[in-house]
């Protein structure tokens, strides 16, 4: 996903900046490959910035100005839920923290006809999570099995630590999981919490036509579209460690491989979509 020309502006003036809100400085975008002209996930801006107040770096992480997203009514309340669940997160151990509230900076910039024009650009920030774990996923041959499970059981008890607080992240996969790193000690977090949700929190729309994180480590019903029950979300964070655990032993992706070994896997998929769709209440699609 490339950047929009309203996001490619904001980009430059926080850039420029030589301080936000009296304490964070040196802001770099990081979520953007200018090379290939992608950008990592969909809701926000993610900068690298030095945080005065704490003396340490921060990531900050502002909502997407796209004209096309800006207005969204569903992206706008997941980045507000997620913001929430991090206050709910503070001093919660193998959780990503906050490091400063919900904020907004005053984007302003001149249009054609001399006119200014001012957007809110809400924005927060969080621990930087300095170490990320792709290597163990993309060149997993370098690397014994009994690393990898190491591994692997950290995440597990990175997703123990959101589920006992009754979290659920919705979009595990490797590049969603980084590790804070304390000499030796390594801990691994789970990031990017923009579609996680809360037990007790409402579903953000009524209806759910696929998967709220990336498809290919979402758990069948998720894609079905359940995604949004609360009772299946732990399920779908332990369906996609499955996803990563084969990853951590074989080459490509595990959704691939499911459906190479199953031509009529997605089939299957629109055959159960198509019978939940026919059934009346939640509790009766659970069931169902």
């Amino acid at each position: 996903m490339a950047l929009s020309q309203n996001d490619e502006l904001l980009v430059k003036a926080l850039e420029a900046l030589p301080l936000l809100d009296g304490r964070f400085e040196q802001i770099r975008l990081v979520n953007y490959d200018a090379l290939n002209d992608k950008k990592r996930g969909s809701l926000s801006l993610v900068f690298r910035a030095t945080d005065r107040h704490l003396a340490k770096a921060v990531a900050l992480k502002f909502f997407v100005i796209d004209p096309q997203l800006y207005n969204d009514a569903y992206r706008r309340a997941a980045f507000l839920r997620e913001h929430e669940i991090l206050q709910a997160l503070a001093g919660s151990e193998r959780c990503l923290q906050i490091a400063a509230p919900y904020s907004e900076y005053q984007f302003s910039l001149n249009v054609l006809g001399g006119m200014e024009v001012t957007i809110p650009c809400p924005y927060f920030a969080i621990e930087w999570v300095e170490a990320d774990v792709d290597d163990f996923f993309l060149e997993q041959q370098n690397f014994d099995a009994s690393t990898k499970l190491r591994l692997l059981n950290e995440v597990v008890l990175a997703v123990e630590a959101l589920h006992r607080q009754q979290i659920f992240h919705r979009d595990l996969k490797h590049d969603n999981i980084r590790a804070r790193l304390t000499g030796p000690k390594r801990v691994v977090v789970a990031i990017d919490l923009g579609t996680a949700a809360k037990y007790s929190s409402r579903s953000i729309q009524a209806q759910y036509g696929q998967s709220v994180g990336a498809p290919g480590y979402a758990a069948p019903e998720a894609i079905c579209g359940l995604a949004g029950v609360r009772v299946l979300a732990p399920y779908d964070d332990i369906y996609a460690i499955g996803c990563l655990l084969y990853e951590l032993f074989n080459p490509g992706l595990f959704c691939l491989e499911l459906q190479t070994r199953n031509p009529r896997y997605q089939a299957i998929l629109t055959a159960i979509g198509s019978s939940l769709a026919g059934t009346a209440s939640e509790a009766q699609k659970v069931v169902a």
